[in-house]
This record gives structure tokens, C-alpha cells and sequence, in this order.
């Protein structure tokens, strides 16, 4: 700090750290809690109230020499104030302030005259309309804080001007941490004057109080523990042998690392046993040294000292610690607890190897392929390789491995293979098991996956209605199409996907010309089907040519009457086929459903999905390999191609791996298409540029965009929510709308912003966002005000059941997240899911178990996408605030994306 200027230099070590996720967030983290009731009480009218006054109301005694009629009989004045407390339930209270704005005071200028900040009752203590003096008067027994100090009168509507500021160990912080600790669902504060017979200590004080209240979130109790060797943390009977002091292991999470959030945490491990001979309890602690972050992919580590008693069971312990306090002990609220043994005279632990998965930091491929594991004698301990004559392993699991694989030889290894079915870390545990079946140590072995390999072909069937050519996303097998394939058709995503329509002639084809999958290993297929009517014979989707059979065939079986995935026994002649039949599946016609065939070469097994559910398996006994070219809309013949499609086909993908049934769930979800991203950051002739090349969001009223000053050193806000901009509404008359709807609803969408209220003490629905029809919205998201004054305001979304006045409109809302008008404003999402029938209200990223339900109205919106109002009898519901970052998406966005797009900073790419 210098001549005026403050000069802030971050750590470059902390920003160009390979594990720091942007935007860096400092701790502590600091939140404004706004009061949710109040109210002012007066002695000389004990029964009467001013229950949620608007403006100010007085503190002190009323001056009579200075308003003699508004002050008879009133007496002595005070102010309450309900916080809600749920918020802060379990978190560590590192400071807190209460704030208001004094409007008038008694002198003519700014004199220090004192003014008392007190807790009024106890726990979950909250005013009603119905406190009055009579009921509160004998509830100000915690002096909290006073301050004495000359303050300059302000507007309600400017920065506050009073602040009791508590720091880190005053008598305000230490109630919060009380009410933090205990779970208070509420406390109370109020305002009163030192010394209520001086006439010179009046001032009057405007009800929108708030409390800023900085705080950490603890590190959460370690769940992930394990050692090496050791395997898995477990205790009693299962307990593993170790022959040399074990290295702990714990992966450790914070509440605050991830999410713009940098949180890092070291690991304290804790070692306890009785000794075996003085039967003392020992013990001693270990506190990693570096600051990592707590990662799913980060371990912390200690290795046992060595000075630990053999044969006597050691039991371990770990929580983190994030510079402002621990986290609970693993072992709190849990019997278990992580324990092993320490002998020297057991098997060491055996040998494990694999060369498609191996122990490294490296994500190996991956989802849907088999890798082999071998498992072979510890060279190196006292155990002859000879003794060795099983294994016993798990893959992924936390018991004590129990199933069986024997040595090819006395002392000679044993493969199996395994295939993982998720991403992310895995591992085995492995134990070699003597001729007098004496266990080994448990070896731990983990790798990393991937999503597994991605497609060897897939063609989206969305080409230019002209073409003669289907596009292979991969770049590697383009596809020549014939005359009966005609593009452009409405795809599976509704009108914002494409697909291609195949006439059932013989010209209805797309050939690769090229081989892409070996049909003898593991491999799946998959697309998305629109029969034309009722199938009357049989009808390939997609296969890939042999000699005289096809290697494959997805499509429809005639004489099953369903759908089938079927393999032929030999390549050359009719002998049959080896065939997945859909069971309890009919056929819908002009329906889209999702087939997807899947092989699995490690099982010689064919298994048959409808849409994500396994609907049919079989057992291939034969195995040959094609080598002709793939096709889709035909199967081959030895007389030709034969059983040409009649329908709709889109997004054909192939894999040469197994799909497991999660990934096939996935490719349910069309993915989000983004169709307006409006930034407001600026605008021009009255309208608002789309990020993209989208249409223009034109400005209505006296809405106008804001824009904090670039020239003006000693500006200290408000700033615009995110960016350089954000839209301004009056509540009387502005809006901005769009010329066309960038969504009807009549499909899977989504649609976001950021929105930042005038005020908490609105009495009317305000309208965010909304899409109209010519009688009815099909949605609108809204504040919606308190019913009453013991309920609370809402965010809330409404979806009409039809395009009519009289519709029936179903409600969403969350109770979890209540509107707030912090200058950050609040994030709010609308998703429809068309393929899972719901639609979903994201509160600043977060979904509500009740802001969820299903919604099967497909009728569209004909008008143009509203901001700030809904379009409905000419105009009505108003916003007052401000908006920002509005988005439209066609397709569901997952719930990744929605927080990433709460996250509060601008995305132009997402």
C-alpha cells in the first residue's frame, strides 16, 4: 500500500498450480442473510406493532419536543429482527456483522450517541405479527453489542450505515456459532437505545437489516480409506496381514474445493494399540506436509513406523484439515473401524500385473474392455514360490476377497479377465493362498479407466437434405447412400435433431463400403429407429456383409414380430442363427425407439436393448469373423441384398467393446444444442447482441442495460451480476423478448438466468422467463411472494397442460433455496427432459426434491421467449431487478451443466 493505491499480488504459484480450478475463490467464504420478518414495538402502545414496516421505524425515545402529535403516547421504540439460521447448520462461524441503515437521527448533524444490538429469546426464537412490547419487553437479556458513533443518515435503499461488526471472537459471532453448532433454525435481534429516557439517542432505522457472516465449511469425514498392502480399511476377522508397516492411505473432501472453490487440505493419520506386554494404550500422530487438493484422484499418505509391535492389532484413523479447522475422525458415528496386522512370518503379498490396466496415474481404455490380471508368488519373502497353489480376488471390493482362481502350476501364476463398467479408479485385491491354506498378505492393486474407447464409426444421419453422402463423425467411414435415403427429416431430439428416411425400396441404403467391426470380438451397435407403420417383414437396421450370411444383424425379426440382434452360425450357409429376441416388446409404429445389440466375446454372449432397458439375451456357440462392408438399411444374402428399411434411422454409432447398460442409458439424452446465449453486457438500437449468431433480444419499456463506470478509480459498485452488463427492469412496463420462441417446448430444452431481485418485500408474482402460446404459458418461472407472513417467498415454476385460458397449471417450487437479493443474484434453470417426461427447476444449481415432477404436455409455444414478464393478457408480472446471462438450449442439459453455468461467470463457449 502506497500514495493511495493498494496493490494485491496473488501467489503465482497458487494460480499456475496444475490442480487450481478457476475462478479462485479466497477463504473465508462470506454470505449476507437477509432478515425474513420484523418488526417495531413501542411502550406507551404495548399491544400495537409496526409488523414489516416499509421505510424506517424509530429506536429510542420518540422525541415529543421534535414531533409532538406522531409521537404521543408512543413512548420508548424498538426493532426486531428474524434471521433464518438453516443455512449455516454444521459450518464453522469465523466472524459476523449485523447491518441496517439509520435514515434519521435526533441532531441536526452527526453526534456519537449509542445504540444496542441484542438477542432477543432463544433458539429458533422468531417475531409474528402478533410480537408487541407486552410480549417481547422481558425477552432483551443478551446485551450483544453497542455502537457509539456519529452516523450520517442514508436512504433504504443505500449501503447501510450502522454495522456492529463482531470479528472472530465477539459476543455476535459467538451466538452464531452457538446457533451454527445447535441447529437453529432462526434467531432474533433487535435494536434498542442505551439509555431509553435520552431524547438525543433516537434515530430511525429501515427494516431491511442483514447479517454478513463469514465462514468455513469443515472438511467432511474421510470415507475412502485403504492401505498397501492391506487392501480396502476393514476390522475384525477380515483384518489384513501386513509382513512390513503398511502405507496408509485416505482421500480426503472439502465443501469448498471444487465449484470455483480452491480449498486445499493436509491429512492428519492417527496409529493406536495396546501394548503387548505393559497392555498400555499407545498411540501417535502424523500430519501430511503439503496442502494438496481434496480430489477424488488425490491421495494423502503415511507409511506406519516401523517401531510397531508385531502380532498385536494396530487401528488407524484420518480426518483433514483445511487451515481453519478438522473434519470428524473416520471412525465418528461408525463401529468400524481400519485395522491390520503387522507379522513378518506370513506369505507376502503376491504379485498382480496387467498390461491393459496398469498401476499407474495414468486413465487406461477403458468402459467395455477386458483386461487380463495375472497374479503370481511374492519372490522376495520367506515362503517357498512352491507353497503357493491359489489366489483369491475382488475387483472393487471391501470385504475380504473370496473368490477363487487356482495356479496354473505349484508357485505358478493364474490370469483372469475382467471388464470395468464405470470410469474412475479401480482395483483389486489379491491373496495367495498356501498348501496348508495359509493366507497371504493382501496385495492392492489400482488403476485408473476411462470412459472406455470411443465409437469406431458413428453417422448422425443428419446431412444436408441433398446429399448423397452420410458423414461418419469419426472422419473415417464415410458412407454412399442410394436414391431411397432422403435427409432432413425430423430426428429423435424433435425438430432440433435430423434424421434420414429410408423408403424400404432396395435403393434405401447407406453402404461404408469398408470393414469396421470384427464380428468374432466383443463389439455393440446402436440407433435410433422410426418404423414406417407396422412392420410386415423383416427389416435390417444395421449389419456388415460376410460370404453368404451377414457377421450381424439389428433389426426387425417377422417371425419373432419384434425386435432382434442376431448372429448366423456359420458364414456360408443357412444354418441358422444365434439370436438376442426382444421379449415383452411390441413394435410401435412411427415411434422412435433406441435399439442397441451388444457382444460380448468374453461371455459368448448376444444381449439386446429397447431404449435403456435389456430386453433379450442368447448364447453365440459358433464364432466366425466377417470381413464385407458395413451397412446400414440392408443385410445380405447369398441371392443379395434383401430386407431393405422402411422408416427413419438416426445417429448410428458402432463400438468395438462392450456397452455397458449405463452407457446405453446414456445415449438416451439428446444432447443440449445451444440456440441463444444473451450475455446483456450491452446494446444496441435497443436490442441485445446473442453471444453466437442467434436472434437479437429486443429491449422494451424503459429496460436498458447497465454498465459499471471503466473510468473511475474510486467506484465501489454495484457491478453488473456477470461480465460488463446486465439487464435493468423497472417492474412497470420493461421487458425484453425475442422476434421467434428459440424454443417451443415441444421437445426436450433448456433454458437459464441470472436474476437479482429490487426487493424482498414485493406482494405480486414477478415473471423471469416465459414461453407463450396464444392462450397460455407453457412455462413461466417466477418469484413467487410470501402467502402470508408465516410462509416464505419462492422461487417458482408454473407448465400449463394446454393452450388454453382455462388449462390446468401445474407448479414447481423450491423450498430450499429462497429468492434473496444479493448483489451476486441467484441462478435459475428450467430443464425439460422430453425421453424421462420431467421438468426441473435449478435454484443457483441445486435441484429441490419437490422442484422436480413429470410433465408429458408436448404442445409448443407459438410466441417469441419473454424476459421479464409474462406475454399473457397484453402484459403482466413484471420483474423489478435485474437479469443476466440468459440461455436457451435445445435438448436437457444435465445437472453438471447447470451448476457449471451457476458458477457466475461468463461461458461463451459452453
Amino acid at each position: 500500500m502506497g500514495k493511495g493505491k493498494l496493490s494485491l499480488v496473488p501467489d503465482q504459484k497458487l494460480l499456475r498450480g496444475d490442480d487450481t480450478v478457476f475462478p479462485v475463490v479466497i477463504d473465508p467464504i462470506q454470505r449476507t442473510t437477509s432478515r425474513t420478518a420484523w418488526t417495531g414495538v413501542m411502550s406507551g402502545m404495548p399491544s400495537e406493532q409496526d409488523w414489516k414496516y416499509s421505510g424506517s421505524a424509530g429506536v429510542g425515545k420518540c422525541p415529543t419536543d421534535y414531533s409532538p402529535v406522531s409521537c404521543n403516547g408512543v413512548g420508548v421504540r424498538r426493532t426486531l429482527f428474524t434471521m433464518p439460521m438453516s443455512f449455516y447448520k454444521g459450518k464453522q462461524i469465523l466472524g459476523a456483522t449485523f447491518s441496517a441503515r439509520v435514515e434519521h437521527i435526533y441532531s441536526a448533524s452527526p453526534t456519537a450517541e449509542p445504540i444496542r444490538l441484542y438477542r432477543i429469546g432463544g433458539k429458533n426464537y422468531s417475531i409474528t405479527s402478533s410480537s408487541s412490547w407486552s410480549n417481547t419487553s422481558d425477552d432483551w437479556t443478551d446485551h450483544i453489542g453497542t455502537v457509539d458513533k456519529a452516523i450520517s443518515p442514508t436512504s433504504c435503499s443505500s449501503q447501510a450505515n450502522l454495522h456492529f461488526e463482531a470479528g472472530a471472537s465477539g459476543e455476535l459471532t459467538t451466538e452464531v456459532k452457538t446457533a451454527a453448532a445447535e441447529g437453529w433454525s432462526s434467531m432474533t435481534l433487535g435494536l434498542r437505545a442505551a439509555d431509553e429516557s435520552r431524547l438525543p439517542e433516537w434515530k430511525r432505522v429501515c427494516g431491511n437489516a442483514y447479517l454478513s457472516i463469514s465462514y468455513n465449511n469443515l472438511p467432511r469425514k474421510i470415507t475412502t480409506l485403504s492401505q498397501n498392502p492391506g487392501g480396502v480399511c476393514t476390522s475384525g476377522a477380515g483384518r489384513p496381514y501386513s509382513e512390513v508397516p503398511p502405507q496408509l492411505q485416505a482421500v480426503a473432501s472439502d465443501p469448498d474445493h471444487g465449484n470455483g472453490l480452491t480449498d486445499k487440505v493436509k491429512v492428519e493419520f492417527k496409529v493406536d494399540w495396546t501394548d503387548p506386554v505393559t497392555k498400555e494404550a499407545k498411540t501417535y500422530s502424523y500430519l501430511t506436509p503439503s496442502w494438496l487438493a481434496p480430489t477424488s484422484g488425490t491421495k494423502f499418505t503415511h507409511t506406519v513406523k516401523s517401531s510397531i509391535p508385531q502380532n498385536t492389532v494396530i487401528y488407524w484413523s484420518a480426518r483433514a484439515y483445511d487451515g481453519d479447522g478438522y473434519g470428524p475422525w473416520s471412525y465418528d458415528g461408525d463401529s468400524v473401524r481400519c485395522e491390520f496386522m503387522f507379522d513378518k512370518t506370513l506369505p507376502g503379498k503376491p504379485n498382480v500385473l496387467s498390461k491393459q490396466y496398469p498401476s499407474d496415474s495414468v486413465y487406461h481404455d477403458g468402459v467395455g474392455t477386458y483386461g487380463s490380471f495375472t497374479f503370481a508368488p511374492n519372490p522376495n519373502d520367506s515362503v517357498p514360490d512352491t507353497d503357493i497353489v491359489k489366489y483369491r480376488y475382488a475387483f472393487d471390493g471391501t470385504a475380504t476377497p473370496a473368490t477363487t482362481v487356482d495356479a496354473a502350476t505349484p508357485g505358478g501364476p493364474a490370469t483372469v479377465n475382467w471388464m470395468p463398467t464405470r470410469s474412475g479408479r479401480h482395483w483389486v485385491d489379491v491373496i495367495a493362498v498356501d498348501k496348508a491354506e495359509n493366507p497371504s498378505t493382501k496385495a492392492h492393486y489400482e488403476f485408473l479407466v476411462t470412459e472406455g474407447t470411443p465409437v469406431a464409426g458413428q453417422w448422425n444421419l443428419a446431412d444436408e437434405p441433398s446429399s448423397t453422402e452420410a458423414h461418419d463423425e469419426t472422419g473415417a467411414f464415410s458412407a454412399n447412400t442410394g436414391t431411397g435415403v432422403t435427409f432432413g427429416v425430423e430426428g429423435p431430439g424433435g425438430k432440433a435433431d435430423s434424421a434420414a428416411r429410408f423408403d424400404g425400396t432396395g435403393a434405401a441404403y447407406a453402404d461404408v463400403n469398408e470393414t469396421v467391426l470384427d464380428s468374432s470380438e466383443s463389439f455393440s451397435v446402436s440407433a435410433w429407429v422410426r418404423p414406417n407403420g407396422t412392420p410386415t417383414r423383416d427389416m435390417a437396421v444395421v449389419s456388415q456383409d460376410g460370404t453368404g450370411e451377414p457377421g450381424f444383424t439389428l433389426g426387425y425379426d417377422h417371425v419373432a414380430g419384434t425386435w432382434a440382434f442376431s448372429v448366423p452360425v456359420t458364414d456360408v450357409d443357412t444354418l441358422g442363427q444365434w439370436k438376442a429376441v426382444a421379449t415383452g416388446v411390441s413394435v410401435v409404429p412411427d415411434q422412435w425407439v433406441l435399439l442397441t445389440g451388444v457382444y460380448d466375446a468374453a461371455k459368448s454372449e448376444l444381449r439386446l436393448y429397447i431404449n435403456k432397458d435389456s430386453k433379450g439375451t442368447a448364447s453365440r456357440r459358433s464364432l466366425w469373423k466377417s470381413y464385407g462392408p458395413l451397412q446400414i438399411g440392408r443385410t445380405t444374402a447369398k441371392s443379395g441384398y434383401r430386407d431393405n428399411f422402411s422408416g427413419d434411422l438416426a445417429e448410428v454409432r458402432v463400438f468395438d467393446r462392450v456397452l455397458p447398460a449405463a452407457q446405453v442409458a446414456e445415449m438416451m439424452t439428446v444432447k443440449p444444442n445451444r440456440m441463444n446465449y444473451w450475455q446483456l453486457d450491452a446494446a444496441t438500437a435497443g436490442a441485445s447482441a446473442d453471444t453466437g449468431s442467434g436472434q437479437k433480444l429486443t429491449l422494451a419499456g424503459n429496460a436498458s442495460i447497465y454498465n459499471a463506470p471503466t473510468d473511475d478509480p474510486y467506484f465501489e459498485g454495484p457491478y453488473p451480476m456477470v461480465g460488463a452488463g446486465h439487464l435493468v427492469l423497472d417492474g412497470d412496463g420493461d421487458y425484453a423478448s425475442t422476434a421467434t420462441a428459440p424454443v417451443t417446448g415441444a421437445a426436450s430444452f433448456t433454458a437459464t438466468a441470472r436474476v437479482q431481485l429490487t426487493t424482498l418485500d414485493a406482494t405480486v408474482p414477478q415473471t423471469v422467463l416465459s414461453l407463450p402460446g396464444a392462450a397460455a404459458n407453457r412455462l413461466a418461472v417466477r418469484y413467487r411472494p410470501a402467502a402470508d407472513a408465516e410462509s416464505s417467498s419462492t422461487w417458482e415454476l408454473a407448465v400449463a397442460e394446454s393452450d388454453s385460458a382455462s388449462a390446468t397449471v401445474k407448479t414447481f417450487t423450491d423450498d430450499q433455496t429462497l429468492p434473496d437479493v444479493d448483489m451476486a443474484g441467484q441462478h435459475l434453470a428450467v430443464v425439460y427432459d422430453a425421453f424421462a417426461n420431467e421438468i426441473r427447476l435449478y435454484v443457483a444449481g441445486q435441484l429441490a426434491d419437490i422442484a422436480h415432477g413429470t410433465d408429458d404436455t408436448l404442445w409448443g409455444a407459438t410466441g417469441a421467449l419473454q424476459v421479464g414478464r409474462s406475454a399473457l393478457g397484453g402484459g403482466s408480472e413484471y420483474f423489478a431487478g435485474a437479469i443476466d446471462e440468459v440461455r436457451v438450449y435445445s435438448g436437457a442439459a444435465d445437472r453438471t451443466a447447470i451448476q457449471q453455468m451457476a458458477n457466475g461467470t461468463p461461458l461463451p463457449n459452453m
